[in-house]
């Protein structure tokens, strides 16, 4: 047996009522079978505004997933300090898995475990934000020699390289794994080689900040579509959507904005890195399939930046709290079902494999 696990894995703690993006709203918060056993004859804590008397009566079925009703969008044994009366009256054993599990995950690859933390949470960001580089420890026995593996290493190994940019990197990234699933025959070794001509090339091209600044605002607008009708995030969306209409028709990202955004570069170098260990490899993926979670992870960091570009040009700053923000909301934004993830592929794009260019378009230089 052999555990993967970040190196910072084991610091995690919950921050609480000191977290300023609870974990216990805007979301599904599912309630497994134990659980719900559990719940069906336990009183309702203390201090919650309801007149259902069992825990049971909190919970209902969405999208064939058993869980909790949220009371406009919040958990209600939140309390005002943002501590659940759950853990209060009951302890942490009265909580569903998903509670007391998240932001943790745990893939299982036969005798291989590996180990996640998600960065839908600030705690995650913060751990990020503080560690030298993203690093793996491996402990036991190693019998994997996947393919998959073993590309997913080396596009790791791109994105943390700050010898480039992050946007260099994804390029570089995108179009190696693009190669793999053209070519069966490319070597992981080849490849490697080919990294210097790759950038070379990539750093010779133009690329047109109006037009990439384009893509990613009808890209953002679609993306946020379901979020806005919902009234969900609306703290963060509508703060961006009312930038958004402060800004002149003729913005584009601008060397002002870079020089900012270079400050955030090496957090962002270890985000795409842990983003690429946690969701490019999957017991039944094909190598079209890590290109497809290439192209989401390129989404989730160009729906990041743009964020950040609106709330800059607005507020004459960017501060590394509302950079962490934006990460944590992003990501639970994207965090669909793989399933999902395709669908919404398929639907808004002409090819639900991309070509190099559109990826190029999305991320810019």
């Amino acid at each position: 047996m052999m555990i993967v696990k970040p190196d910072f894995y084991d610091k995690f703690a919950c921050i609480a009522k000191e977290c300023d993006f609870t974990c216990c709203q805007e979301w599904k918060i599912a309630v497994d079978d134990d659980t719900a056993d559990k719940w069906k004859q336990t009183p309702t804590p203390a201090g919650t505004k309801s007149r259902r008397k069992k825990l049971e009566q909190f919970t209902q079925y969405k999208d064939g997933t058993r869980v909790i009703s949220l009371e406009n969008h919040v958990c209600p044994f939140l309390n005002e300090d943002k501590l659940c009366r759950l853990v209060m009256q009951y302890g942490d054993e009265m909580l569903s898995e998903t509670c007391q599990v998240f932001p943790r995950e745990k893939h299982e690859f036969g005798e291989r475990v590996e180990h996640i933390l998600m960065p839908c949470c600030p705690a995650v960001v913060d751990l990020l934000n503080e560690s030298k580089k993203f690093s793996l420890i491996e402990s036991g026995l190693e019998h994997q020699n996947n393919l998959l593996f073993r590309i997913r290493g080396l596009l790791m190994e791109i994105v943390a390289d700050e010898n480039m940019s992050c946007e260099e990197a994804m390029l570089v990234v995108f179009y190696i794994v693009s190669e793999f699933n053209r070519d069966a025959n490319l070597t992981v070794e080849c490849a490697r080689a080919a990294i210097g001509q790759i950038l070379d090339t990539i750093k010779g091209m133009s690329f047109y900040k109006k037009e990439t600044y384009n893509e990613c605002y009808e890209l953002f607008l679609d993306l946020t579509e379901n979020y806005c009708r919902e009234g969900m995030y609306s703290e963060y969306l509508e703060a961006a959507m009312n930038d958004v209409r402060e800004l002149e028709n003729e913005v584009c990202y601008d060397d002002e904005f870079e020089l900012e955004w270079d400050r955030f570069q090496p957090l962002f170098h270890k985000f795409l890195a842990q983003e690429i260990y946690a969701d490019t490899v999957n017991c039944d993926y094909e190598i079209s399939d890590m290109v497809i979670r290439i192209q989401w992870i390129g989404l989730e960091y160009a729906l990041i930046r743009h964020m950040c570009f609106i709330y800059f040009k607005t507020k004459g700053k960017l501060e590394y709290q509302q950079v962490r923000s934006y990460i944590v909301l992003v990501s639970r934004m994207m965090g669909y079902e793989e399933d999902d993830i395709y669908e919404y592929l398929e639907n808004c794009f002409e090819e639900m494999v991309w070509e190099w260019g559109y990826f190029a378009l999305v991320i810019g230089k």
